[in-house]
Formats: C-alpha cells, sequence, structure tokens
C-alpha cells in the first residue's frame, strides 16, 4: 500500500459490482486523476475518512489475487 489521502476527491470513482445497492456497504475504487498511475479505494458509507493509495503494480496484484480466489 503507498499511503492513506485524507479525501478522494481527486479519483475516477466506480463502485463495486458486488457492492449492495440497497445496504448502503459500498467500495468504491479507480485511477487517481492525477497523473501518478495510482489507484485508491474507499469505504463508500464513510467517505469522510479519506482512501488508500496503491500502485500501479500493487492493485494489479490485487485483482490478480481476486480472480484467482473468484473462479
Amino acid at each position: 500500500m503507498t499511503g492513506v489521502r485524507p479525501n478522494g476527491s481527486d479519483a475516477d470513482w466506480h463502485i463495486s459490482s458486488y457492492s449492495s445497492s440497497t445496504s448502503g456497504d459500498c467500495v468504491e475504487a479507480g485511477p487517481l486523476t492525477d497523473g501518478s498511475a495510482r489507484f485508491a479505494v474507499r469505504d463508500s458509507r464513510h467517505r469522510d475518512l479519506g482512501c488508500l493509495t496503491f500502485t500501479a503494480p500493487e492493485w494489479a496484484a490485487f485483482l490478480a489475487g481476486v480472480a484467482v480466489e473468484d473462479s
């Protein structure tokens, strides 16, 4: 993990397709728009708590691990 950002206003957020639209328990992720090629993840319910940021290789490793678990 690269770091924690105080807010996530500078990311192109996408809500997880596994998140429930009725419960409010959602995870959002998306690339930062600052040109750094980093990705951010945050809790939709607590956006004010900031987000975690990851480098492109860290994010790719996470996605590869999720794909293995999902198959």
